[in-house]
């Protein structure tokens, strides 16, 4: 792949990455706390309304696909042998 092509799908990886991050934060303040770090302290994990895991699994996901892109199967440190 060249390289404009890997910056352009960076980009639109990155743009979904930030777009589920303002849904997950919409969502966490619908739930009824003030932001994400009050439900992180406040809500265990297993018992978070089906529809902020929803966003958070996708959320989670993006990242995931950001992150493969940008680094390669091996991540960050393991293509320098970490």
């Amino acid at each position: 792949m060249r390289s404009d092509d890997i910056e352009t799908k960076l980009q639109s990886l990155k743009a979904e990455c930030d777009r589920l991050d303002v849904a997950f934060d919409d969502a966490v303040v619908m739930a009824g706390y003030r932001n994400r770090y009050e439900l992180f302290r406040l809500a265990d994990g297993d018992n978070w309304p089906s529809e902020l895991e929803t966003i958070w699994q996708a959320r989670r996901a993006a990242y995931d696909a950001f992150f493969l892109c940008r680094d390669g199967d091996e991540g960050v440190l393991g293509r320098r042998g970490l």
